[in-house]
């Protein structure tokens, strides 16, 4: 097994990561459960292999697996739309955090509005509650593309989640019979 002192097991950069990939998927080889939990949620199965990776990072990594670079920055804008609009940064997925501003920008009225999960948004099909306030502030065009855009594509898997496919309770919903990594870094 690999030796790694603790600064080589700290990752701060998806071009650090791209440099280590090579051992990592290596590693991932010899543990084929670890392979299969780390399609479910490649941050926690870097975790579990004894890295830690940056905020930053962790964030970077979710966001390219879920949507690919160019649906990232996507995102990133949008939310940063958002943010300038209210004129403060906030957690646009914590439901606390956004009723909170909602509170703030378009009155007491409208705290309590109910904002499911952003999955359930897509499961149901159902129209986006904030919909019907999308003209009442600058930043609800861009808080609704970002809440439409972020709920496309599902979640990487939970810890529970991950520990089960890991620990072989829970199967993936899908037959892999092949897998190729590849990281690309724009800059």
């Amino acid at each position: 097994m690999e030796q790694h002192d603790d600064e080589s097991k700290q990752i701060n950069s998806l071009k650090q990561l791209q440099k280590m990939l090579g051992g990592i998927i290596k590693r991932h080889e010899k543990d084929e459960r670890l392979a299969l939990a780390a399609l479910a949620n490649p941050i926690l199965a870097l975790e579990k292999m004894g890295y830690r990776l940056s905020p930053e990072l962790r964030e970077e990594i979710e966001l390219r697996t879920r949507f690919g670079e160019e649906k990232s920055k996507q995102l990133l804008a949008l939310r940063e739309s958002v943010h300038k609009a209210a004129g403060k940064k906030f957690d646009l997925d914590s439901p606390a955090e956004l009723r909170a501003v909602l509170a703030e920008t378009l009155g007491a009225r409208e705290v309590r509005v109910e904002l499911p999960p952003l999955q359930f948004l897509k499961k149901t099909r159902k129209p986006d509650p904030l919909v019907e306030h999308a003209d009442r502030h600058p930043m609800m065009k861009p808080l609704l593309e970002y809440r439409a855009l972020e709920s496309s594509q599902p979640r990487l898997a939970s810890k529970e989640m991950f520990d089960k496919i890991h620990s072989g309770k829970k199967k993936l919903p899908i037959a892999i019979t092949r897998v190729k990594f590849r990281l690309r870094n724009s800059g």
